[in-house]
């Protein structure tokens, strides 16, 4: 049997799908509602911050893909977020120690290399994650190997930048990229765009994940699990909005005076994106993929322009009226 925490979530939802179709016994964990889960499939619905509902959900598992997270967004207060991020993890542990549980894949984030990370970056290079949930991720990292040795539980760890896929355009920055180029207004770019980077399709991220849950090489290791290209933030979105049948453009608006607005908002608490994705967007930020691909096969398959057209065409054709929806039903509530 293997446990997916998060199974929900949009990440959670399609690694839970891929999991059943291959045959494999699933039980899916989380606190919201299951929507629609593959046959099969058993939920189990609980909060990853009740010990007994973990272990719970951990009996007669083999392997668990601990997805479950938050970040600090919206009106979460930060010790929620630690309760279930830290927290979490514990109860993870626990329940894994005392259920026979072979291995733990945890899902981390390339966020630990920094804002200014070292580039490319490989799994060994140094960490210096800003606070919040990049510091949650790396802690959990510390904590799960250091589990890993006194109990003999092995851990897998994948480390992912940006998804991209039907679904994930939760962020406001994102958002706000769509409705521009579905308009075909002008995209602005920070410095022309010139900054490099790297993201991940879906289905990608799922291949990763399997493939740590799964190969042998992946025990007490850690991969970075992203595109195999790399690209400019300028050849990304004039990608996507080739891929779109926008009329926009590219409008390039030098970082300084962006930079000074953008502390300002931050501190009148009115900036519609995090604080460190911002600084994300002055530095190049590549990841090497060469020790998942040599190690477990890692290949992935989807290019991020592609991946981020695919993100695109399912919001408009969906996922905005979904939205919409939902603020209409917040604001009436």
């Amino acid at each position: 049997m293997i446990l997916v925490t998060g199974a929900s979530g949009l990440l959670g939802t399609a690694l839970v799908s891929e999991l059943a179709s291959s045959g494999e016994k699933v039980r899916a964990f989380d606190f919201r509602p299951s929507g629609q889960m593959p046959a099969g499939v058993d939920f189990v619905h609980g909060d990853i911050r009740d010990p007994s509902a973990v272990r719970r959900a951990a009996e007669r598992c083999d392997t668990i893909f601990h997805l479950a997270a938050l970040m600090h967004v919206g009106r979460i207060v930060p010790k929620t977020v630690e309760d279930v991020n830290i927290g979490g993890l514990k109860n993870i542990m626990d329940a894994a120690a005392g259920s026979g549980v072979r291995r733990i894949v945890f899902t981390s984030t390339i966020e630990i290399y920094g804002v200014r990370p070292e580039t490319p970056s490989r799994e060994d290079s140094p960490k210096n994650p800003p606070p919040g949930y990049a510091e949650h991720k790396w802690r959990s990292e510390n904590m799960l190997s250091s589990f890993s040795k006194k109990s003999g539980v092995e851990v897998a760890v994948t480390r992912m930048p940006l998804i991209l896929g039907p679904g994930f355009y939760h962020q406001k920055s994102m958002l706000l990229f769509f409705e521009t180029i579905s308009r075909g207004l002008p995209v602005p770019l920070l410095d022309g765009g010139n900054r490099r980077g790297k993201a991940v399709a879906l289905e990608d991220a799922v291949q990763g994940l399997i493939l740590a849950g799964s190969h042998p090489a992946a025990a007490g290791e850690a991969f970075n699990i992203c595109s195999k290209e790399e690209f400019t933030h300028r050849s990304l979105i004039e990608g996507a909005i080739r891929e779109a049948g926008s009329r926009s453009r590219v409008l390039s608006i030098p970082s300084g005076p962006v930079h000074f607005c953008f502390d300002i908002l931050t501190r009148a608490g009115l900036n519609p994106i995090a604080q460190e994705h911002f600084h994300f967007a002055l530095h190049d930020c590549v990841y090497d993929i060469g020790k998942a691909e040599a190690a477990l096969g890692y290949s992935p398959q989807k290019t991020c322009v592609e991946a981020l057209a695919e993100t695109y065409r399912s919001y408009i054709t969906g996922g905005r009226g979904d939205l919409l929806k939902k603020v209409a039903n917040d604001i009436i509530s």
